[in-house]
Formats: structure tokens, sequence, C-alpha cells
């Protein structure tokens, strides 16, 4: 199954290419994440039944709202949907599978309540040290000592970084790359051109400008007509995923830098199923547009 997303590489917040499924034994942890916040609702819709689909929710919306503090007031729901998931999972999947990491999830809550939304605690950060662990080694001989100079260096290089830390938000490329943050770009190119307003408006970024009070004003496209993805306890929007066909109608804005929720994610949805490939299920460009998760403001 090729998935119908712009290229990771070039989404600059997301780390790791999605890869094809073919290679999901290979697949890192940060994959898995990536799958299940923007992918996962798209593919379990066309392959999975009502009732299954309806139970996947559960977990998908429990670990959604979990993954956010903005999400904190629907913390509780999401406490009660994962427990309903792990009260139906053997129905679904099998009692053989009803595995201590299954049982877990019901512990997720009062972990979040206790340190925090789940990327505050989570390990995603060390999955790749390894790899520099063992660029470090050159050689056969001494790789301890190799890797203790390796880490000392990198540690100097981190603190002069931090003694010159870089000033956000920052304009270049004559007005069309604004670096609202570190890990916040946005760009008029496919990947990194749509935005969340705090009116839940979706715009397509063209470019910004820098006005006389030293902040910003992002100049867009944003659609007239949105609608909810799926409904299941709740609607999509209050998680702020939507549905939009992208040739209805839109009008240019400009927004205010302060009026910036988030960035989105655009997954073009499939016009046909994909389990029964015969089958029109949505007109031609129709896209779901998921919250990347960490770029939410002022959501500390």
């Amino acid at each position: 199954m090729e998935w119908n997303m712009p290229s990771s590489r070039k989404r600059r917040q997301i780390n790791r290419p999605l890869r094809h499924l073919k290679e999901l034994p290979f697949w890192k942890g940060t994959e898995f994440r990536t799958f299940l916040h923007y992918i996962s609702i798209v593919v379990m819709h066309d392959v999975m039944n009502t009732e299954e689909f309806n139970h996947f929710l559960c977990y998908f919306i429990s670990i959604t709202t979990f993954s956010s503090k903005v999400h904190q007031s629907l913390w509780p729901l999401g406490e009660n949907l994962m427990r309903e998931f792990v009260r139906n999972f053997g129905h679904f999947y099998g009692k053989g599978n009803l595995t201590s990491n299954v049982h877990n999830l019901q512990h997720i809550y009062q972990e979040v309540l206790q340190f925090g939304s789940l990327d505050n605690f989570s390990s995603y950060c060390f999955e790749n040290h390894l790899q520099y662990i063992k660029q470090s080694v050159r050689c056969g001989s001494k790789c301890i000592e190799q890797v203790i100079t390796r880490s000392h260096e990198m540690s100097l290089i981190d603190s002069l970084v931090k003694a010159y830390p870089a000033k956000y938000p920052k304009l270049m490329q004559n007005g069309k790359q604004l670096f609202i943050s570190s890990d916040f770009v946005l760009l008029p190119n496919v990947a990194n051109q749509w935005f969340l307003t705090q009116q839940n408006g979706i715009v397509k970024f063209l470019g910004a400008k820098k006005c006389h009070t030293d902040s910003f004003i992002l100049s867009g496209m944003q659609f007239d007509n949105v609608s909810e993805l799926f409904q299941h306890r709740i609607s999509s929007t209050e998680l702020y995923i939507f549905e939009v066909n992208k040739t209805e109608s839109s009008h240019y804005v400009e927004i205010p830098l302060n009026l910036v929720k988030c960035k989105l994610v655009a997954i073009f949805l499939p016009t046909h199923s994909l389990y029964h490939p015969s089958m029109q299920t949505r007109p031609l460009e129709t896209v779901a547009f998921f919250p990347l998760l960490h770029t939410f403001q002022n959501n500390q």
C-alpha cells in the first residue's frame, strides 16, 4: 500500500519518512506514531467494518487526547474510551492477544495526570541514540574511550548552542519561510503550507510580512467550508481534525501570528475504497487535516 502523503523528508516536523507496509517488521517507534496520528484513520476506515472501526476509534481518540495538553479537558473522556477499548479488545482481536501491554493501556490516564501529556515522558527521543553511539566509534580499539570523547565534544557544542539560542519567530526567504519556533515552520509547498487559526479556519500559507509592532502577518487562502472526518462520542472537529474538498471555494485572508493555533498535516483521501478498489467512496481532491500535535501554540 502506498501512502498518499507528501514525503516526510520534506515535512520538516516529522522525523522519519513512513515506509511501505511491506517493511512493517522494520518500522521504528516514531513511524508507528506517525501512522497512528495521521494515517490510521484513513486506512482503517476502509478495511474495517463499522463496529471494528468504532472500536479502533476508542483507541485513536484516547491516545490523541492524551498526546497534547491542549486536549486536557478531554482526558476523562480519553480514560473512558481506553477502558472500553481494552474491555472489548478480546472480542475483536482474540483473548489470546490480551497481554499485559493491553492491560497497561488503562493506566495511561493516571500517568498523564501525574507527568503531563504523553510526549513529556515518551522514549521516542532516545530511539535513534544508539546510532549516534555507533557513529562515535571509528575503530575497534578503545571503543568506550571514543564514545566518551565524542559525547564530551557534543556536550560542549550543546552548551554553546544553549548560550546563544536562536530567536523566534523569524522570517526568511523574502517572506516565503516563517519559523514560528524551532520545530514549527511554514513554507508555500504542499508538505508545509497548512495551518489552523484560533477560530478553526484552515489556511493555505502563501507568505508572511513583518508589521510595525515587530509581529508578523500571515497571508493565505482559507477554505469556506470544512466538515468533520468522523463522529464517535465526539466530533473529530473537537480534536481539530477536519475534512475538506479542495475544489470548493476559498478566500484570501491575512492572519496575525497570535491567531495561529497549530500546523496541519494534509492527507489526501483515496477516492476509492482500499478494500474494494472498484467502489468509489469520495470525490477527487478530498483532504483530511490533522493537527501536528507538538505545534499547538500556548499549550504548555
